[in-house]
C-alpha cells in the first residue's frame, strides 16, 4: 500500500504537460467548426486547412476574449494552395481577437474580403491583446473597406495590440 501512495504522489509532483489540438479541415463548415472549439478549448491549438478555394458568405471567427482563454492558436494552410475568398460579400474574411495568447497564419490567401462603411480591416481583423503576431508567406489581395465618401482603415489587413 506505501508503495502505491509514493508512486501517486510522485504522479502528482510531476509537471503536467502541455495539452495540444490538431484539427485538419477541408471545407468551410469545418473550419467554422475548428474555430469555434479553438476558442474555449483550454489547449493550443493548430488549425491544417487543406488546399482549395474556401467561398465564404460570412466572416469567419475567432475570439478568445469572450472565454478568457490564453492559449495559441495557428493557422496553416497545408498541402498546396488555400484561398479564403470573401467573395466580396463578407463583412470581412477573418476577424480575430486574443487575450495574451501567440497567433500565427501561414501559408493563406486571403482574397475578395469586404468591410462596409464603419469597418475596418476587410481581409484581416486582428485584435491580439498580447503575445506574438506572425504572418508567414500568406497574401491580402483585392479587399475593399468602406465607402469612398467615409474613411474606413486596412482594407487588406487591420491589426491594432491591446484589450
Amino acid at each position: 500500500m506505501r508503495h502505491i501512495i509514493v508512486t501517486i504522489f510522485i504522479f502528482l509532483l510531476l509537471p503536467t504537460s502541455l495539452h495540444a489540438a490538431t484539427i485538419s479541415v477541408s471545407t468551410v463548415s469545418q473550419l467554422e467548426t475548428a474555430l469555434a472549439t479553438a476558442e474555449n478549448n483550454g489547449e493550443d491549438d493548430t488549425i491544417n486547412i487543406s488546399a482549395g478555394t474556401y467561398t465564404l458568405t460570412t466572416s469567419l471567427s475567432y475570439d478568445t476574449q469572450k472565454f478568457g482563454e490564453q492559449q495559441a492558436l495557428i493557422l496553416q494552410g497545408i498541402g498546396g494552395e488555400v484561398v479564403l475568398d470573401g467573395n466580396n460579400l463578407s463583412r470581412r474574411i477573418l476577424f480575430i481577437r486574443t487575450s495574451n495568447a501567440d497567433l500565427a497564419i501561414r501559408d493563406i490567401i486571403l482574397t475578395n474580403g469586404y468591410a462596409p462603411e464603419g469597418d475596418n480591416g476587410a481581409g484581416l481583423f486582428i485584435n491580439i491583446g498580447g503575445g506574438d503576431l506572425t504572418l508567414e508567406n500568406c497574401h491580402i489581395t483585392n479587399n475593399f473597406a468602406g465607402a469612398f465618401y467615409y474613411t474606413n482603415h486596412g482594407g487588406g489587413a487591420y491589426i491594432t495590440a491591446g484589450g
